[in-house]
């Protein structure tokens, strides 16, 4: 799905994460129903981070969660996407 997520949506950064391919895979399984997320509240304005399971947040990964929340956003605004509070 990282090709998918190359190709279609214009993706090219490395490491996605699996939030955003798991995201991909209903999107290019499900292509006529709207898909629900929530706990996408990690990727605001400040990009401070951890996982689930960790209680400390970092300002560092891998990931590039600006660019994961843009795209993430641009699906909410084709209503493909519905973020849950």
């Amino acid at each position: 799905y990282q090709q998918v997520l190359q190709q279609k949506y214009r993706f090219t950064f490395r490491f996605p994460s699996t939030g955003l391919m798991a995201l991909v895979y209903c999107l290019e399984h499900y292509p006529e129903s709207v898909v629900s997320i929530i706990g996408f509240d990690f990727a605001g304005e400040l990009p401070s981070i951890g996982h689930y399971w960790e209680r400390i947040f970092k300002f560092r990964t891998v990931h590039s969660m600006k660019r994961e929340r843009a795209l993430v956003l641009q699906l909410a605004s084709t209503g493909r996407v519905k973020i849950l509070k």
